[in-house]
Parts: C-alpha cells; structure tokens; sequence
C-alpha cells in the first residue's frame, strides 16, 4: 500500500464541504422524524486506517456499521460506525418505538446522511458517485475493518475519519463515517480540491 497526503488546508476543505451537507442531512431527518434534528461534525481526520479502531474505541468494541460501495469517479467504501447500544436506541428514537426492525430505520438515517455527504462533494467537485443498497454488519471493530480493507484490496494506507455528534430531540448519538478509497480516486478528490479551492 502507498500513502497519499492530505494537508491541513485540504482537510478544511473537505470539512467545509461536510458541514454544508451536514445541515441538509439535518432537515431531511428533522422531516422524518417531526423532532428538532442537529448534526454536528467536531473533526474531519486523515489517518492511518490500522489506527481508526482505537480512535473510535477499541479493536474489540462491539460496533454496527452500517457500509455501502461507492461507484463512479470514487471508487471504495462510505461506512456509518455506532457502537451497537446506540444503533438499537437511534433505531427507537427514529420508529417513535413503532415495531420496526432497526436495521431498517438505521440504514434510512444512514441513506440520508450518505446522501447530503456525496451530494456535496458531487456537486462541487463535478463528480459522479453510484451508491449501493447499504449493508449492515455488528462485530468487533478490528474484524469490521479488515473485512472491509480486504474486499476492497485498499492501495493506500490511510482513510477519511468523520466524528458526528446527532442530536434527536433531546438525545445524542455520537457516531463516524469512514471514507476507504481506492488510490486513484482520492488522487483525483485531491487535485479537484486543489482546483476549486486554489489550495
């Protein structure tokens, strides 16, 4: 695997684009759920994929991911993490405790969100992206990680990291989007980045 840098200007950058998406994603939910909805985004990282799980916990925390495949100009993986206390509480705040299944409503929130994120970055940096129907996967997150390096056989070492704080009402979520690419295309999300920004 190769490593691909990312500096601190362009890491803004994407920052900015997630905090635009971020309030739309907030108002689609808000129409879903008839409750006051925030979404917040305290940190964008770039980092060395071997070391997201200890960033989000533990490589034996117990998670649920919720991942789809991405198509197109970026090729590789968009996987909403929550540990799986949370996913099972997010899934009855959402139903109003209606006798839904979780993975169900999780994947619609999840829909959402991943729709706002690839929205953002589709319209401003001229790309088009294909999505998957979602997966949903609960292990130890070192086992969830793997999985996906290997399915995807990663050729660059490090990742997009995405701390999300939800807010429901009253309640909080704190949940990760993990952006995995293919070389060539977080590449090409680097040189668009540099055009538009003038970075």
């Amino acid at each position: 695997m190769t490593q691909v840098l990312i500096n601190d200007m362009k890491l803004d950058a994407i920052k900015e684009l997630i905090n635009i998406s971020s309030g739309n994603a907030a108002t689609a939910l808000a129409q879903m759920t008839s409750k006051k909805v925030d979404l917040e985004v305290p940190s964008v990282k770039y980092m060395d994929i071997m070391k997201i799980p200890e960033e989000i916990g533990g490589l034996e925390d117990l998670m649920t991911c919720i991942a789809v495949i991405t198509e197109g100009d970026i090729n590789g993986f968009l996987v909403f993490i929550i540990d799986k206390e949370a996913y099972l509480k997010l899934a009855d705040v959402v139903s109003g405790g209606m006798n839904i299944s979780p993975e169900s409503v999780v994947a619609e929130v999840v829909n959402i969100i991943n729709g706002s994120y690839l929205s953002a970055l589709s319209e401003m940096l001229d790309f088009t992206i294909d999505v998957s129907p979602p997966e949903t996967i609960t292990s130890m997150m070192g086992a969830i990680l793997s999985t996906f390096v290997s399915q995807l056989s990663l050729t660059t070492e490090d990742g997009i990291l995405i701390s999300s704080n939800l807010y429901i009402g009253d309640t909080r979520f704190k949940g990760y989007q993990l952006f995995l690419m293919e070389e060539d295309s977080l590449i090409d999300l680097i040189k668009r980045l540099e055009d538009k920004y003038n970075l």
